[in-house]
């Protein structure tokens, strides 16, 4: 993919987000390049919004971080349900599981955690005729 000489809006907010998590970890560009398997001028390119992130490039950051594809795109400045991904995500396992099994006790009868059914459920009613 062809560098920027400026970076786009959305590749800097990727980036952005990249460099806290990388920083967060305690790691240098390098690091993380070796981790993940990509070029580390690549790596610095992504940080600094000079190019596009690809869906390939964010399952090897994602192998590297160790977290889930979909937490490399939250921006929990951004809403609340990004910012509560977050949390539940930096809670240790336990307590996580803990904050889950609360949220579900007060889900409709019959949803399950993870499934996908809560959502297929209230996909599949017809509407309401008046």
């Amino acid at each position: 993919m062809p560098r920027r000489e400026t970076p786009d809006p959305l590749a800097a907010k990727m980036g952005a987000r990249v460099q806290t998590l990388r920083e967060e970890r305690g790691l240098s560009i390098g690091a993380l390049a070796r981790a993940s398997g990509l070029p580390k001028g690549h790596v610095w390119n992504l940080e600094h919004g000079l190019v596009m992130i690809t869906l390939p490039t964010i399952a090897a950051l994602a192998r590297a971080f160790d977290v889930a594809p979909g937490y490399l795109i939250t921006f929990p400045e951004e809403s609340e349900l990004e910012a509560m991904f977050e949390y539940l995500h930096d809670l240790p396992a336990e307590e996580r599981r803990k904050v889950l099994q609360s949220v579900m006790e007060e889900a409709p009868k019959g949803a399950q955690l993870g499934s996908g059914e809560l959502r297929q459920e209230q996909r599949a009613k017809p509407p309401r005729s008046r």
